[in-house]
Order: C-alpha cells, then sequence, then structure tokens
C-alpha cells in the first residue's frame, strides 16, 4: 500500500486529480503520478517520539513528442 496522486485525462480536453492506495485506483490516461515511498535509510521511517522524519516522493511522467503520445496505467 503506497499513497499517491495523480492527474488524468477524463475527457479528451480536460484532467482531473485522483489519490489513492493501491495501482488498481490509477485511472487510464494518467498523465502524471507522483507516490509516497518507503524511505529505509532512517531505519523504519520514524524518529523515537513516532513522528516522521522523512518523507521520500518518486514522480512518474509519460514519454510525449510531437504526434506520439504514451499515459501511465496500472493493470491488475
Amino acid at each position: 500500500e503506497l499513497r499517491f496522486m495523480c492527474t488524468f485525462l477524463f475527457k479528451p480536453w480536460w484532467m482531473t486529480q485522483r489519490m489513492g492506495s493501491y495501482g488498481k485506483d490509477v485511472p487510464f490516461e494518467t498523465q502524471f503520478l507522483i507516490v509516497e515511498a518507503a524511505d529505509g535509510s532512517n531505519g523504519g521511517g520514524e524518529t523515537e517520539s513516532g513522528a516522521d522524519q522523512c518523507r521520500v516522493y518518486v514522480v512518474f511522467l509519460p514519454l510525449l513528442e510531437g504526434s506520439f503520445r504514451a499515459v501511465l496505467h496500472w493493470k491488475v
């Protein structure tokens, strides 16, 4: 389970955002995806007080050039 936020085309000319925790929640025609990843560099992700020490985010962008276009889509 990884939290994410994405933007996707729900009409050919209009985008909106969606948030979720599972790959199956990533919609077709996703144009931008940012995932909150687990950071193991601090030995578990929490300090002694229990607060998050560091958050790592990964961004996925599809390729496009000229008439070539790609989108992100999770297939289960």
